[in-house]
């Protein structure tokens, strides 16, 4: 499993777990979106793959970051197994989940960081539809993550999107052997 550190003085504040089912192209737009991020020296990025010689890295896609890891999963049948394999492998505070084809704007990892330092355990993003044109979207976003959308204010919420959502470490350690069923019972196939 792949281990790189950038930064030695200290630990990320953040770290954030990407899947890809596939290789890295799947997730490159993502990572650039992430690499963008005011504070991109303060995170760490750990990305769940089948294999690390078949993920087919791009390693200088990945400077900047505090650091990296790959975790080595095998095949990848549901998404929620290969999240709760990442948690384990880091010890920065907070774990954030990225996805695909939901892109973080550059200020989103300051935001929830400090959210999480006012005492909040979960931190939900505010989000805005990418793809305004069709009510499939406007549907499933409404669904998925109605309290998140722009103009959200901040305050409590019932129901999160689990990507870019961001999580005390220890809260999530906290369901031990469970945490991979709790994952799956989050929106759209997480």
């Amino acid at each position: 499993m792949g281990d790189q550190r950038v930064n030695h003085r200290n630990s990320p504040d953040m770290f954030v777990v990407i899947v890809t089912p596939d290789n890295y192209q799947v997730i490159r737009k993502t990572i650039r979106h992430l690499r963008a991020q005011t504070i991109k020296d303060r995170l760490e990025i750990v990305i769940s793959a089948p294999s690390e010689k078949e993920l087919d890295l791009i390693k200088s896609d990945l400077e900047g970051f505090h650091s990296y890891k790959i975790v080595e999963v095998g095949e990848i049948r549901i998404l929620a197994n290969a999240k709760a394999a990442a948690i384990p492998r880091t010890s920065a505070p907070i774990v954030a989940f990225a996805k695909d084809h939901c892109f973080p704007e550059p200020d989103w990892a300051a935001a929830l960081i400090a959210a999480h330092r006012r005492g909040y355990p979960v931190v939900g993003p505010v989000m805005r539809n990418a793809n305004p044109a069709t009510s499939l979207s406007w549907a499933g976003l409404f669904l998925q993550s109605g309290c998140c959308l722009q103009p959200a204010l901040s305050g409590k919420c019932t129901t999160l999107p689990w990507h870019n959502t961001s999580y005390s470490r220890y809260l999530l350690l906290g369901y031990g052997s469970g945490l991979a069923v709790m994952l799956r019972g989050c929106p759209a196939r997480c």
